[in-house]
Order: C-alpha cells, then sequence, then structure tokens
C-alpha cells in the first residue's frame, strides 16, 4: 500500500473511498493528502470509525486467547479512527 506519494498539480478536491481505513501509517497519507491540495482545498474521505467493526474483532480475540495465543492489536490490519483523530 502506497503511503508516500506526490503529485505534480494541485487539486481543488480529493475524495477517498473505503481506503483509508486500510493504509497504515495514516499520518503518512494524511500528509501526503495535505500538500496535494490546492490552498482552501477540500479532502472527503468516506471510511469507517472507531468501534465499525468490534462484532468481528471481539470474537477474532476471543479465538486467539481461547486457544492460547496471545493477541496484539498491533498486528491488526484495519484503522477506524474517532472523529478526534482525524479533527486535527
Amino acid at each position: 500500500m502506497e503511503t508516500n506519494f506526490i503529485f505534480k498539480e494541485t487539486f481543488d478536491s480529493v475524495f477517498s473511498n473505503a481506503a483509508l481505513h486500510w493504509m497504515k501509517p495514516w499520518g503518512k497519507v494524511i500528509s501526503c493528502v495535505e500538500k496535494s491540495l490546492k490552498l482552501a482545498g477540500n479532502f472527503v474521505p468516506k471510511f469507517g470509525g472507531k468501534g465499525n467493526i468490534k462484532t468481528i474483532i471481539t470474537p477474532i480475540q476471543e479465538v486467539f486467547e481461547d486457544n492460547g495465543y496471545p493477541w496484539h492489536p498491533e498486528l491488526n490490519p484495519w484503522y477506524f479512527p474517532s472523529i478526534g483523530d482525524y479533527t486535527n
């Protein structure tokens, strides 16, 4: 997954649909998007938010732990931020 990109042009708007929660580290992606925008440009991300897949992750974690495997949240391939995580 490319998290470091540069365009020759700048854009009025950048739209992302169901992609950001797959991109780690997300801060690098947001920085590249910011550099790609014209002054006062718009970034319109569409992605799941905090707790979005809790009903999936919780049972996976339980299966790991029930079978003697430690759960390592940092290996989770998804990033579902809270509103506050992206507000700044």
